[in-house]
């Protein structure tokens, strides 16, 4: 399946942090498999390996946030990406944590909250489908993209970062 790998590797994917909150305890996740499902109702689905402590987080919680990154946030991708633990994550970046919500990045291009409406297991992964409860827009900056496992910007030409 290496062609396979190869082909999905050439995808430019938006990449955002994947956010919930269980029993007081914050979680998240750096993730490229999100995409709107439906605008009515608004629905959004992220992909999660089973094996990730967010899944049975979402799971419990049946709640959680997209934060979609800006390209000045590649840092904070990489780092909800690494094996620092759960908690130790939020440490880094500025994040609004409401009671019972999940995390929202302070600075984040947008954040879907969503509830879990329903999930499907395939194989490594299940899909978490949530309908959207709230948006919050900044526009502030580019996205941040990834393609061909690597990071990639997407300034007009000239524009200032």
């Amino acid at each position: 399946m290496s062609d396979f790998r190869l082909a999905m590797r050439g995808l430019c994917q938006t990449v955002g942090i994947v956010t919930t909150v269980d029993r007081g305890q914050c979680r998240g996740m750096t993730a490229s498999s999100i995409t709107s499902v439906s605008m009515d109702p608004p629905s959004v689905l992220v992909s999660v390996n089973k094996d990730a402590s967010i899944h049975s987080a979402i799971t419990s919680s049946r709640r959680f946030s997209v934060n979609f990154l800006s390209d000045v946030q590649e840092d904070l991708s990489r780092i909800f990406s690494s094996e620092i633990p759960g908690e130790e994550r939020f440490l880094h970046g500025e994040w609004v944590k409401e009671d019972g919500c999940p995390p929202e990045l302070v600075g984040a291009l947008s954040v879907i909250s969503c509830d879990l409406e329903t999930t499907s297991t395939f194989a490594t992964h299940t899909i978490f489908l949530g309908c959207v409860r709230t948006v919050r827009l900044s526009n502030a900056g580019y996205p941040l993209v990834y393609m061909q496992g690597r990071y990639h910007p997407l300034r007009e030409k000239g524009a200032a970062a």
